[in-house]
């Protein structure tokens, strides 16, 4: 009864919050934007509809978003991606920066997924590219993600990006109707 009464509450105060109605973006701090936006608008047919820079910054700002103090925000751009999500690309320049792509088990680490009809036609679309990928195409059987299929991929900087396709639902959705994840249908 109790696990049902927290349930319940945690579902009542998603209902009452007023912060979040959607996923507007993903920002990722790349090596270049101009080379990272024309890489995503090639293979992944976004297109770049902003591009700001370069962006002042203080020590105050650079202080509360943990940012280095040596460094220049060059470059932002925001990047149209299907009907999802948009992506929003961030060049910095700063000595102290890491230039290694983090680990996939570091904290803070993420990829990024973009949804495809054809995972097959996609996969050697990439391949003719001589992009990496990184594995064959994964097939969920599970209650859970069962009719998905994924790959991951590398970019020319080394981010991990995820193709993913689902053309016929996700198991849960049998159990779980109610509420669904994002799917390219837009039900």
């Amino acid at each position: 009864m109790a696990i049902f009464l927290l349930a319940a509450a945690i579902e009542n105060a998603r209902a009452q919050s007023p912060i979040s109605i959607g996923m507007d973006h993903i920002g990722i701090t790349v090596p270049d934007v101009d080379s990272a936006a024309l890489f995503f608008e090639q293979v992944l047919g976004t297109k770049k509809v902003t591009e700001i820079g370069p962006f002042p910054m203080d020590s105050t700002m650079k202080s509360r978003y943990k940012i280095h103090s040596d460094a220049t925000l060059d470059k932002i751009a925001m990047l149209r991606a299907g009907n999802g999500s948009n992506l929003e690309l961030f060049e910095f320049h700063s000595p102290k920066a890491s230039k290694a792509v983090p680990y996939t088990d570091d904290i803070g680490a993420l990829h990024i997924a973009f949804y495809t009809n054809d995972i097959n036609k996609s996969i050697a679309f990439l391949k003719s590219k001589g992009i990496q990928v990184l594995n064959d195409p994964i097939v969920a059987n599970d209650n859970q993600t069962g009719g998905e299929t994924w790959v991951y991929f590398l970019t020319p900087w080394g981010q991990q990006i995820e193709l993913v396709t689902y053309p016929e639902g996700k198991a849960y959705e049998k159990s779980h109707p109610k509420v669904k994840l994002w799917t390219p249908k837009g039900k």
